[in-house]
């Protein structure tokens, strides 16, 4: 009681409201136009992350290149009777930093997914098929995490003994945050 207001008391079993949420969730995992619309939206973000790769190497190729040929300008200056010791310090810089440019490279090239896209994505929404496995043994901030991925928002209201659960449609709605105002989303509610 807070002055004159008595606020209503609404007890809720947590683990009900748990279960309502999940076997929401199984029922869109287990929904087939779900999971296509699932995977298309993460062929698109792996494609843009790989495009972004795509264009890094071309810029490190570049600077590669760069390097090499001031390593060789250096060497013609050496040949034509530049001060040794300045210009092979100045070389040893310029190869030190072509050495990093490859290992940058190399590193990119490892995390680049070309012509693995589809593999990749298949890999993610495989995960989906051992929801409820994962979710049993998960630890509690986990499970929390990958709700979070589902869920936009949980409303109670105790008069009325009920909660409003809003979804997003696509667990990638929470990611993706470009149209953020136009985030498609269900609302279910649940009654105790």
């Amino acid at each position: 009681m807070h002055g004159n207001e008595t606020c209503s008391r609404w007890e809720v079993n947590a683990e009900e409201l748990e279960s309502f949420i999940v076997s929401h969730i199984q029922k869109k995992i287990d929904n087939i136009a779900w999971r296509k619309g699932l995977k298309e939206e993460l062929l698109k973000m792996v494609r843009i992350a790989d495009d972004k790769s795509e264009y890094k190497l071309h810029e490190i190729d570049t600077d590669i290149k760069e390097a090499s040929l001031k390593i060789e300008n250096w060497k013609k200056a050496i040949d034509k009777g530049l001060d040794l010791e300045n210009a092979v310090s100045t070389i040893n810089e310029y190869a030190f930093q072509r050495e990093r440019l490859y290992y940058e490279k190399n590193k990119i090239l490892t995390k680049v997914n070309k012509n693995n896209t589809e593999k990749v994505v298949e890999r993610m929404l495989s995960y989906l098929d051992d929801f409820n496995e994962i979710f049993k043994y998960g630890q509690p901030e986990q499970k929390k995490e990958f709700l979070k991925m589902f869920i936009k928002s949980v409303s109670m209201y105790p008069t009325a003994k009920q909660a409003k659960i809003i979804f997003y449609l696509q667990p990638t709605s929470g990611i993706i945050t470009e149209n953020a105002a136009c985030v498609l989303t269900e609302e279910i509610i649940y009654q105790n």
